[in-house]
């Protein structure tokens, strides 16, 4: 085992030095899909997903725990608050009861809540506006249980998690609805055991995925309705034998951004070779989003591509151009 871990961490450690390029991380604001009105500061978020009698045999047919679901769905709320409590813009507290769901089944919006059940609740906690969760229902399945795969003393089996969600807003003072959205999240996770049958029965469980499955679910639903950071991948091209394009990025190495695009700059007025510039440039337009000088970037990344060919450029560009349409969003939704 060490033996073979050590010949992966050699040719990963090679390949690694030999690249051309480096992966880098930008923080990156995402706008709202659905902006909230401005009028509305408090939110009480309410789960209103509580199966009746037909859910409960719906799970003893798909082999469900008694109770998973709501637990997981409370597990997801809690993924939707902590995400929402990140606008300084809004209050949002929790009901702290939980209504039965208006169908059935656990999937599929039933009748909105009732506007008098709505207005009481929104009373209660000073609300202007009811975020209520109408279903949820998770799904796991095993991939590849035929063919379990061997890794040193460890067997490892790929499962498969699912996630569907409603979610309302509602809106008492105009007795509307202002957000329905029917949401699903999916992910693929893998389970190690020492044997063959320990992988199969640990991922059967899925307990881990499906919790943490949950809770993805409620945060993603909640990046829709507020603005949000995250760290987005990117490329930066090495130096190797050119000294002034090495040292702009060993400044940004050192978090010197600014350093960085002075040292690329004179690079690039110093630099004949049409290859190098082009990835000259390209470096220059991924200094300058950092920066934040967006046009700057989209200049830069033009000539990247246009005047020196660069391939990477392409894609690149396609991502400074929706970043200054998303910056373009950000300020009309009052983010800066």
């Amino acid at each position: 085992m060490k033996k073979y871990l050590f010949i992966f961490l050699a040719c990963y450690l090679l390949l690694s030095s030999c690249s051309s390029t480096k992966e880098m991380q930008v923080l990156v604001t995402r706008p709202a899909l659905f902006e909230i009105p401005d009028n509305i500061k408090n939110i009480v978020i309410v789960n209103r997903s509580k199966g009746g009698v037909s859910t409960v045999l719906e799970g003893v047919l798909t082999g469900e725990v008694p109770g998973r679901e709501q637990i997981l769905a409370e597990r997801s709320l809690s993924g939707l608050m902590q995400t929402l409590m990140l606008n300084k813009k809004l209050n949002i507290s929790r009901y702290e009861m939980t209504l039965n769901a208006d169908r059935g089944l656990s999937s599929g919006f039933g009748n909105a809540l009732p506007w008098e059940l709505v207005q009481e609740i929104a009373n209660q906690y000073n609300a202007d506006a009811v975020l209520a969760l109408e279903f949820f229902d998770t799904d796991f399945s095993i991939r590849d249980a035929s063919d379990l795969n061997r890794t040193g003393n460890f067997f490892y089996i790929r499962g498969f998690a699912n996630a569907s969600a409603g979610f309302r807003l509602y809106y008492p003072i105009e007795k509307s609805v202002l957000y329905e959205r029917n949401f699903s999240y999916s992910d693929n996770y893998i389970e190690f055991a020492p044997t063959r049958a320990l992988a199969i029965a640990k991922l059967i469980k899925g307990t881990d995925a499906l919790n943490d499955l949950s809770y993805d679910t409620g945060q993603s639903f909640a990046r829709r309705l507020t603005a949000y950071k995250i760290w987005e991948d990117r490329l930066m091209y090495k130096g190797k034998k050119n000294a002034k394009m090495t040292k702009g990025e060993r400044n940004v190495l050192t978090n010197n951004w600014q350093e960085g695009v002075n040292s690329w700059l004179i690079a690039y007025q110093d630099t004949n070779d049409s290859e190098t510039k082009g990835k000259i440039a390209y470096n220059l337009a991924l200094g300058y989003e950092v920066l934040g000088e967006l046009q700057e970037a989209k200049k830069w990344i033009t000539v990247s591509y246009v005047d020196h060919g660069d391939k990477k450029a392409q894609d690149y560009a396609q991502t400074i151009n929706s970043r200054i349409e998303n910056e373009s969003i950000l300020q009309q939704q009052g983010i800066k």
